[in-house]
């Protein structure tokens, strides 16, 4: 599933320091993974919404860019970007670039299926037989990577490549055209609930990731070097403050998340 997410959102109130007398704009790069990171005109995304209350009382801003993920990594290489989120470990080790040593959450990879559905997911091997729909752009997990790319698994994936490919491919799960969908959790129900499907389907298995290996971070890509030690010690005691205070309830009650 495209690795990008559990949260623990709050409040983080410190005194401002004399580096910041004036408003500094970082531009933060990310995709359009709503709800994580969103582009439409009500919601940013919850895991933005957490970065500029981390930032707020620093007297920091934000300027958003957006643009697939492969473009905001090859602007952070560069220098364009001064955060991008949500990235993973790996990601930040394959790209050269810090992140916070907090994570901002964990991916929870999921299988979903329609509610009339009686299939579980009991390994890779129980995908045989099942039409899959996917995103194209998106990395998935190991084992289900694997799978995906052995060619004699092709003629039952569904690649959907359209700017509202996850709204289809829950469509089609809704009308049986495809059978199960690989997905984040919050994503999935997210946009479930966004159609008005949130009753159609359930959840037919998950996928149990090493110890951390699923968390996602902040990529500090700022060339400012002094910046970019400030910007790692602020956002790592806010995202602490922010785990203690176990207020991420009240942020993903507004994606009508806090369920889950």
């Amino acid at each position: 599933m495209k690795p990008r997410i559990s949260f623990f959102l709050g409040a983080w109130i410190l005194c401002a320091s004399p580096a910041m007398a004036e408003t500094l704009t970082l531009r933060v790069g990310y995709d359009d993974y709503c709800p994580y990171t969103c582009t439409g005109p009500d919601l940013k995304g919850f895991a933005v919404d957490m970065l500029e209350q981390v930032l707020a009382s620093k007297d920091v801003k934000i300027q958003p860019v957006v643009a697939s993920w492969k473009r905001i990594r090859a602007m952070a290489k560069k220098g364009y970007v001064d955060l991008i989120l949500p990235l993973r470990d790996a990601e930040a080790l394959e790209m050269g670039i810090p992140r916070t040593r907090e994570s901002i959450g964990s991916l929870q990879a999921a299988y979903f299926v329609h509610k009339t559905s009686s299939w579980v997911y009991k390994g890779v091997e129980s995908l045989n037989g099942q039409v899959i729909a996917i995103m194209q752009g998106y990395t998935y997990i190991p084992p289900l990577s694997h799978y995906l790319a052995d060619s004699s698994n092709k003629k039952n994936i569904v690649t959907l490549t359209s700017d509202q490919g996850n709204h289809r491919h829950m469509k089609m799960l809704a009308t049986q055209r495809v059978t199960v969908v690989p997905s984040d959790r919050l994503v999935f129900w997210f946009i479930a609930r966004q159609l008005g499907l949130g009753t159609e389907f359930k959840e037919a298995g998950h996928v149990k990731l090493p110890l951390n290996s699923g968390d996602f971070y902040i990529g500090i890509t700022t060339r400012k070097k002094s910046l970019a030690t400030d910007l790692a010690a602020w956002l790592d005691q806010g995202l602490a403050a922010m785990k203690q205070a176990h207020a991420d309830r009240k942020i993903l009650k507004k994606y009508h998340l806090d369920d889950l």
